[in-house]
């Protein structure tokens, strides 16, 4: 393994499953839920194309035809990988549809998203999950990104969208949300992470519990991601088994944007472990990443409520329950995902 996990762990997959296992604990995700069966998944990001071992045994429609960007290829970088990696472990029953909008670049061109949400329209995707955008300083309905936004909820489609990240080497203060996330109508997903106060120590940690985290072997990761080298709750028992109740520390993540207008709606959890080119691994975050453990969740309660015989909500009705069913992390203005809240609030029994 290019790094180091807890010492548990004979694989990056399996801080990964235990990363996901932590994630979906946190989030409340009932363990009993459907799994997103019927539930029809747009992902508009850089690929229309994944590696053949993400998608095995997933519904997933992948074309070229569902490329618009002026150079096509299959991927334009690892983000679509990583987004889908994390909206399937919460919804691996769903059906997925790829839809590439953002160049190598990673930038968003308008025409190659009015272009993506209008196939996306045409497909009748239940629900989008979009991890793009931009910084915007003027008014939020003037940003063309959030026109094009609003054309997909107002066709009764609910977007989960990612509030953007604060770059303190590239940005001289902290961004408001970024546009289309900063939409009224669109559900903004910021990040938080749960701290642990022991430090990674892989000797320490033999046993299925405790923190989560990944120490690079060599520190110079090649990455346009921040490495994360902190330990954060497992939700599994704390090292020594003490409780993890009374040692985690809930927290709203360092490198969110400034709450703009009244979002982000919601804060869910940040990490993943990514691979540079070199193939060296890494622990890393981003509200792209928060942002499809709620579309997965959502996913499931919206499939339980269509085998129930009900009408899937409209997606101010999702957004409301999002809300309203988040719970507070203390000295933080935004709540946290709670997926029983919004059950509860969608009358999900």
């Amino acid at each position: 393994m290019a790094g180091t996990g807890p010492g548990w762990a004979d694989s990056v997959a399996d801080v990964e499953d235990y990363i996901t296992n932590a994630h979906g604990l946190r989030a409340n995700l009932p363990r009993a839920a459907g799994e997103g069966q019927g539930i029809h998944i747009g992902i508009i990001d850089s690929a229309y194309q994944l590696p053949d071992e993400l998608t095995a045994d997933i519904q997933v429609v992948q074309s070229e035809s569902n490329s618009f960007i002026e150079a096509p290829q299959p991927k334009t970088g690892d983000h679509c990988q990583n987004v889908f990696k994390r909206i399937q472990c919460y919804a691996p029953a769903a059906r997925y549809t790829l839809y590439q909008a953002v160049n190598t670049d990673g930038k968003l061109p308008l025409g190659a998203y009015s272009d993506a949400i209008s196939q996306a329209i045409a497909d009748d995707v239940d629900i989008v999950n979009i991890s793009a955008g931009d910084p915007w300083p003027g008014p939020v309905q003037a940003n063309p990104n959030v026109n094009e936004t609003k054309r997909l909820i107002d066709e009764g489609i609910p977007a989960v969208i990612a509030a953007g990240n604060y770059l303190p080497d590239k940005q001289d203060e902290r961004p408001p949300v970024h546009c289309p996330s900063a939409l009224t109508e669109a559900i903004s997903v910021g990040a938080m992470v749960t701290e642990c106060p022991h430090d990674s120590d892989p000797e320490c940690d033999s046993d299925t519990a405790g923190p989560y985290y990944w120490v690079p072997d060599d520190p110079d990761v090649d990455s346009e991601i921040a490495v994360d080298e902190g330990a954060y709750c497992g939700e599994a028992g704390c090292r020594d088994m003490e409780s993890c109740i009374t040692n985690q520390q809930e927290t709203d993540w360092d490198y969110n944007p400034l709450p703009t207008g009244g979002k982000p709606d919601v804060l869910a959890p940040v990490h993943i472990i990514d691979q540079d080119q070199a193939g060296k691994h890494f622990l890393t975050a981003g509200t792209s990443f928060a942002a499809p453990l709620v579309t997965g969740s959502l996913a499931r309660i919206l499939s339980e409520l269509q085998h129930d015989g009900d009408d899937l909500p409209q997606p101010h009705e999702i957004r409301d329950a999002v809300r309203a069913g988040c719970a507070e992390i203390p000295r933080v203005q935004t709540g946290k995902y709670d997926a029983m809240g919004v059950r509860s609030a969608l009358g999900v029994s």
